[in-house]
Formats: C-alpha cells, sequence, structure tokens
C-alpha cells in the first residue's frame, strides 16, 4: 500500500504557474516568498528585458538586462516562449529560462496578460494560471506614484490598462484563481495550497 507522502509525490502538478497582474499588486512578493518557503518545489524563470534596471535590481536575478539589439536577435532566432512591447521597452521570457530549471521543481514565471495570451494560444508550456487582482484602482493609483519612477500620463496608462486586465481575469475560465493584493498573507496561503495542490 503507498504512503500518504508517495501518494502526494505521485500527483504533484509540476507543471509551470504563470502569475499575472498590474504593476505594484505584489506578485514579485508572493514569487519570493513562495521560493523562499520550499527552495525544493519552486524557481523562477527569469526574464529578459530591455528597461534600465530600477534601484535593488539584480542582473539576472530580477530580470536580464539586456539591449534592443540583442533581444531583437532572440526574437529572430525564435528564443522566447513569449515577448511584448510594454511602454517603450521589450518584455520575453525565453525557452531556455524554463527548461534551464530543475524538473522536480515548479517553474514560477511572472508574465503580463499579453504573454499570458501567447501562451495560452501555443499552449507551450501547458501551466496553471493565476490572476493578481489590485483591491482598487485608487490604492494602484497610490502604489504607482509612491514608487516615484514614472509621469502622471504613464501611471493613468497603467491604471487604465489594469482596469482593463482585471475585467479580463474575471472572465469565467479565464485563470484558475484570482488572487486580490488588500491581505497579502491570505492571498499567498491561497496561492500556495493552489501551487501545492492541498
Amino acid at each position: 500500500m503507498a504512503s500518504a507522502h508517495s501518494q502526494v509525490a505521485a500527483t504533484f502538478d509540476l507543471r509551470p504557474i504563470i502569475i499575472c497582474g498590474p504593476s505594484r499588486v505584489g506578485k514579485d512578493t508572493l514569487i519570493k516568498k513562495l521560493i523562499e518557503s520550499h527552495p525544493d518545489k519552486f524557481s523562477l524563470a527569469v526574464s529578459h528585458t530591455t528597461r534600465q534596471s530600477r534601484r535593488g535590481e539584480v542582473q539576472g536575478k530580477d530580470y536580464n538586462f539586456v539591449p534592443r539589439s540583442f533581444f531583437s536577435n532572440m526574437i529572430y532566432r525564435d528564443s522566447f516562449v513569449e515577448h511584448i512591447s510594454y511602454c517603450g521597452e521589450y518584455y520575453g521570457t525565453s525557452k531556455e529560462a524554463i527548461t534551464s530549471q530543475r524538473r522536480d521543481r515548479i517553474v514560477l514565471l511572472n508574465i503580463n496578460m499579453e504573454g499570458v495570451e501567447t501562451i495560452k494560444k501555443s499552449q507551450r508550456p501547458s501551466a496553471r494560471y493565476v490572476f493578481v487582482k489590485p483591491t482598487c484602482s485608487h490604492a494602484l493609483q497610490a502604489e504607482l506614484r509612491a514608487r516615484g519612477t514614472e509621469n502622471e500620463s504613464s501611471i493613468r496608462k497603467r491604471v487604465y490598462r489594469a482596469i482593463a486586465e482585471v475585467a479580463h481575469a474575471e472572465t469565467p475560465g479565464a485563470y484558475h484563481i484570482i488572487l486580490t493584493d488588500d491581505d497579502m498573507d491570505k492571498a499567498y496561503d491561497r496561492l500556495e495550497g493552489f501551487a501545492l495542490g492541498i
């Protein structure tokens, strides 16, 4: 008779988990906590971007910061599972960022909605989808202003985009679970339970 542990291991879902949501809703915080709490079960696929690094961001850990020419060459070589242009910069997740992870770990991807739709259409990789939404647009606006890295026009664009993303995410079947950033402990508990299948 199989032990409870072996039964859990046999049913453990190793499909990548794609976490999506507007800026400043805590996606990075949730991902970091999940990896720190379960380093033997989760790893992060680090995306490429052409944007400049922000204070505190680390090359190869937060993003792979690359020149536009390098990114364009990766597109030409079909190196990405998804890539998009956002606010004048390019972002993408390379195939290698996923395949280079250990096979016994669940790969976590932090991708925006266009990237999610690209992956869903291609069905590569087969994945589970999580959306993190802001409590309200006013709270998101305040978070973006507090960051101090964008002008009012850019903030308005991000907020309008976030409203559209939330509306799409709430379409039945669009995401496996939707989390709200008003209580990050509760959001984390739900994410952890979903990720581990408990």
